[in-house]
């Protein structure tokens, strides 16, 4: 009774994440690769991907096992974009988008091994599951359950979206599981982040987003979550496909709802209670 998406992965763009030789990284003060594993010893520096292997724009859910650890911890950079810190034995899955070509794993006065390092592309499509209704303007909820409550997993909702089969302009509306909720926009393949505000996770807590006209406004549990935002470009606004964003199927979404919401003429004023 929950709706729980299982994206297909794609290759994965890591070359020797397995660490079988020392070649194809770039290794900061403090790390070494050899018998199958980078070492990092008291560092607090990167081990970088020695030849970019991202694709711009594009989502990836990485995968990467700490073993042998003493101290300090270590996490994902996806093109720019930082994931959770880690500092414990065990294999971290997260998910994100590249906002450029860069990989690394960043040390913090580590001493742990890391292994088995992924990035496996997952098509943008298969997140989301939207239905076609007959107004743009919408106000969605829907209770979220992320994995770990801050695993770098997302969750949320796709609004005013092109096309179910080749999404290109359209609204994005998540929790980020990293604390935090995020507008963003996609147009013409080339994405904005409007708002990102942190939040206190709850699971199973509602999450609920309204569009009207050019204005979105979000809300989390029982408050706003920042101001009301302007999108207002002409490829999104008008799109009549809503539905929900989702990572991994270690996350969870129940109960959604979409009602009509009137931006002009009182349409449906007494729906317009948020």
């Amino acid at each position: 009774n929950k709706a729980i998406n299982t994206p297909v992965l794609g290759a994965d763009a890591i070359v020797n994440g397995a660490m079988a030789a020392d070649t194809d990284w770039t290794k900061g003060a403090g790390w070494a690769i050899a018998a199958g594993v980078a070492t990092a010893t008291a560092a607090t520096s990167n081990l970088d991907a020695a030849v970019a292997p991202l694709t711009l724009g594009e989502w990836y859910q990485t995968a990467f096992t700490i073993s042998g650890f003493v101290g300090g911890t270590a996490k994902i950079v996806l093109g720019g974009l930082s994931f959770p810190t880690h500092g414990s034995n065990a294999t971290f899955t997260e998910t994100g988008r590249a906002g450029s070509t860069a990989f690394a794993i960043t040390a913090a006065g580590a001493t742990l091994s890391v292994d088995d390092v992924s990035a496996k592309v997952v098509t943008l499509s298969e997140l989301m599951a939207s239905i076609s209704v007959s107004t743009q303007d919408v106000v969605a909820e829907v209770a979220v359950t992320l994995s770990g409550g801050t695993a770098g997993l997302q969750a949320g909702f796709v609004l005013n979206l092109d096309s179910a089969a080749t999404p290109a302009n359209f609204v994005l509306a998540y929790l980020d599981g990293r604390g935090n909720v995020v507008l963003e926009k996609c147009v013409a393949g080339t994405w904005t982040i409007v708002l990102t505000s942190a939040i206190t996770y709850s699971a199973g807590a509602v999450f609920r987003v309204t569009k009207r006209g050019t204005k979105y406004r979000m809300f989390y549990g029982t408050g706003a979550i920042g101001a009301e935002q302007t999108i207002s470009d002409a490829g999104i606004t008008d799109n009549t496909l809503h539905g929900l964003f989702c990572t991994s199927a270690l996350n969870s979404l129940d109960g959604f709802t979409l009602w009509p919401s009137g931006s002009a003429g009182n349409e449906y004023t007494d729906l317009d209670s948020y």
